[in-house]
């Protein structure tokens, strides 16, 4: 599921704020290694059903 910023509550926004200045703090002091600290991943399902007769 992904979060709808109108959604939030203010402090849920306030940590998004937050969250993000320290992340951009930690790049300026190591742009090289700062890509190598983060993982991101995308979740993909995928629903397979195979009805045992056709009355269902």
């Amino acid at each position: 599921s992904k979060w709808v910023p109108r959604l939030l509550t203010v402090n849920q926004k306030q940590q998004r704020v937050d969250d993000s200045a320290g992340y951009l703090e930690l790049f300026q002091r190591n742009k090289k290694d700062f890509l190598m600290r983060y993982v991101t991943m995308d979740e993909t399902w995928i629903h397979h059903y195979i009805p045992e007769s056709n009355r269902q």
